[in-house]
């Protein structure tokens, strides 16, 4: 391990708040994660897409920090990442879409709130090697921010980081969607077309968005109710920030949750059967194990 790099993740350890034995998790499954990039990239010769699909709060920006920092450091490859929150549609797009199709429209997360088209334009344009801007999206004012503040990528990339909370996500049988599974739905899509409209868009929208994605790895969580807690921390947290406080004061961290629990439940189960590689985590956050990608998970295997 080249000493500023490690000095570097010593910091970002620190400064995010880690428990001193991340390097557990970095030694036994992220730096044989980078290298497993690494050599799929070089062998191919061209951009690679690694997907990171999670439910909310599994701690997916930080294994992107983190592997972009190895992947940069000890590899010396071009590295971006991506977040499919950074493509939510605009909230004067989404209030559109609550009075044309369906009230519950409004709130971002589900399938149906992205501008899906800007996204594989995006991604599209980087895997060309063609300058373009990325949005960001603001989520203490829930708006994109304006176009001028994007950031611009200028070189070619070699490897992307595309994480998301539904990313890979496949549609529910139409069957399932008939039974109500919380007071969201019950009180609030009582008829089912939030949830019917939802699955279709996933179904109709998504799939050329994810055909992009070269490799897909799950983090996976170890249960509805943990991924719950971790979500309602993050909005908590989020909430207790003045500007968030300010721009939505009428903010409810529990309702808000049960817009994402259909999809969760129907993931938890479907992804870990599909995705190529599976990080199952713990209730501490922590990698507990990894399957998958024909990687002997828990070595690694680096250059220094």
């Amino acid at each position: 391990m080249k000493p500023e790099v490690q000095i570097q993740i010593d910091k970002q350890i620190a400064s995010q708040k880690l428990p001193a034995d991340y390097w557990l998790v970095m030694q036994s499954y992220l730096l044989p994660l980078a290298a497993k990039v690494v050599a799929t990239q070089t062998d191919h010769q061209a951009p690679f897409v690694l997907g990171i699909n999670g439910a909310q709060g599994t701690g997916k920006s930080t294994m992107c920090s983190f592997l972009k920092l190895v992947l940069e450091g000890l590899y010396d490859k071009r590295c971006i990442v991506l977040s499919l929150d950074d493509f939510y549609l605009t909230l004067a797009q989404r209030k559109r879409l609550s009075l044309d199709q369906h009230p519950l429209l409004k709130t971002r997360g589900v399938p149906g709130t992205h501008d899906v088209a800007l996204a594989i334009a995006v991604v599209t344009a980087l895997l060309a090697g063609e300058p373009v801007r990325i949005p960001r999206f603001d989520k203490s004012v829930d708006d994109v921010v304006p176009q001028h503040q994007w950031f611009s990528q200028t070189e070619p990339i070699e490897i992307i980081l595309f994480e998301g909370w539904c990313l890979g996500a496949t549609p529910e049988d139409k069957t399932a969607l008939q039974r109500p599974i919380n007071q969201l739905e019950r009180e609030e899509d009582a008829d089912g077309n939030w949830r019917l409209l939802v699955n279709e868009k996933l179904a109709n929208l998504y799939p050329p968005l994810f055909d992009l994605v070269d490799t897909l790895l799950m983090l996976k969580a170890p249960d509805l109710q943990t991924v719950f807690e971790w979500r309602t921390l993050q909005e908590t947290k989020r909430v207790s920030d003045k500007r968030f406080v300010e721009a939505v004061p009428a903010f409810d961290v529990r309702r808000f949750v049960q817009h994402f629990e259909r999809l969760t439940r129907h993931m938890l189960v479907d992804m870990p059967g599909r995705a190529d590689c599976v990080f199952r985590l713990d209730g501490q956050h922590r990698v507990s194990s990894a399957v998958g990608w024909g990687v002997d998970w828990g070595t690694a295997d680096v250059i220094g």
